[in-house]
């Protein structure tokens, strides 16, 4: 049986791949719907130079597919990181004696489940929701989305 340790990094490397190949879809996806888009603009007679002039303005504006790539981007990056943090996390809530309380991301439009977690105030661990990894334990409304966090309660220093 391997230790801890051991075991912690084969799951960390294991996830890591898991995430490598959700980018390379994610990429792999953007390239077949490039394509696509520029068969479709020169099926309706666009040129070249049109299309291209198009496809450089909507990459320096984050529009079009440039947009969706990177939010689907982002949403990989959000579901390995909350995975991991979960896998990290579950070896210490036991034991954990701490107080946390809900932060609220200053500049984010906020649910209002984020917003009754908050109006909680210094709970143990297990009783927040963890976005996107515990849809048992009330998960937030905004979801693998959320920005807000949890932190270290003040009555704990």
């Amino acid at each position: 049986m391997p230790d801890n340790a051991t075991l912690g990094t084969a799951v960390e490397r294991n996830m890591f791949k898991v995430y490598v190949q959700s980018l390379n879809n994610v990429f792999d996806n953007f390239e077949k719907g490039l394509k696509q888009h520029i068969l479709k603009q020169k099926a309706l007679g666009r040129t070249g130079k049109d299309i291209f002039k198009e496809l450089i303005a909507d990459k320096k504006n984050g529009r079009g597919l440039y947009k969706e790539l990177i939010g689907k981007v982002e949403k990989s990056v959000d579901e390995s990181l909350f995975t991991q943090f979960q896998l990290a996390g579950n070896s210490y809530k036991a034991t954990d004696t701490k107080l946390y309380k809900w932060q609220l991301d200053p500049i984010a439009e906020h649910c209002d489940s984020c917003l009754f977690q908050d109006s909680r105030g210094e709970l143990p661990i297990n009783q927040f929701p963890i976005p996107g990894t515990q849809p048992t334990n009330g998960e937030t409304n905004c979801n693998e989305y959320c920005k807000c966090q949890l932190v270290i309660g003040e009555s704990n220093a």
